[in-house]
């Protein structure tokens, strides 16, 4: 999983080309959005629907919600 205990980075982050200089040598998950916990929910969503619909099985399955926590009591959720 590319994305699994990954450090997620915007490549528009000011600091990633240091980042990635001192630090490249951690798995690091390059986005073109600012990766909050909403962002990510809509990026793992829009990510499955291209799977499914790539796939022939957007008809029979339906992603519903994606749910990201950051805590034990906060949470980002998206649907469409």
């Amino acid at each position: 999983n590319q994305i699994d205990h990954s450090f997620i980075i915007d490549k528009n982050d000011p600091l990633y080309p240091k980042f990635k200089e001192d630090f490249g040598f951690l798995k690091l998950f390059v986005v073109d959005f600012c990766p909050t916990a909403e962002a990510i929910a809509k990026f793992i969503y829009d990510f499955l629907e291209k799977k499914l619909e790539e796939a022939g099985l957007l008809e029979d399955i339906k992603v519903v919600s994606i749910t990201v926590w950051e805590t034990e009591t906060g949470k980002a959720v998206y649907r469409k």
